[in-house]
Formats: C-alpha cells, sequence, structure tokens
C-alpha cells in the first residue's frame, strides 16, 4: 500500500516536472523572441524560478525512488522472514 502511495507521488511528480520543463521552453522561447523590455526582465525571473521548481521537484523524485527502493528491500527481507517463520511453524506442527 505504501509502496503504491510512493509509485502515485512519483508518477504525479514526473507530470508536474513535464509540464514544468515545457513552461520552462516556452518562457526561454519567448525571452529569445521578445525585445528587451521589463517584461523579459520578469520572463527572467519567471524562467529563474521555474528551473528551481524543476530543481527541487527533480529532487524529491529522486528521494522517492530510493525510498521506494528501500521499501521494496524491506518487502523482500520480511518475506523472507514470514516464510522462515512458516516453515519452523510447520515443524512444530508435525
Amino acid at each position: 500500500m505504501y509502496d503504491n502511495r510512493v509509485f502515485d507521488n512519483a508518477t504525479a511528480l514526473r507530470g508536474e516536472n513535464l509540464h514544468l520543463t515545457v513552461q520552462n521552453e516556452k518562457l526561454r522561447q519567448e525571452n529569445l523572441q521578445g525585445p528587451g523590455s521589463t517584461g523579459d526582465m520578469k520572463n527572467s525571473d519567471k524562467v529563474q524560478a521555474l528551473e528551481q521548481k524543476l530543481l527541487t521537484q527533480q529532487e524529491e523524485l529522486t528521494e522517492l525512488h530510493r525510498r521506494k527502493g528501500e521499501n521494496a528491500q524491506q518487502l523482500v527481507e520480511m518475506s523472507r522472514k514470514l516464510q522462515e517463520k512458516e516453515r519452523q511453524l510447520q515443524a512444530l506442527e508435525l
């Protein structure tokens, strides 16, 4: 259940990451095509803010992947322990 939540979060972050990348590229194009004005400064500030947000999202996605791997490893270990306990229980019942 926790793995599903991590997976859903990672998927949502990928979508937001893609959206921010597209938005970032649009702003870059506007910045390259537009005349030198205060509007360009605003766009530049927007691009910088979006780049920072994108970096933050990428870091969060990396952390989610790391935790997902840790959780998968814990699941494998717990499954192995459960199987061992079931074998011990069966041995005691005989």
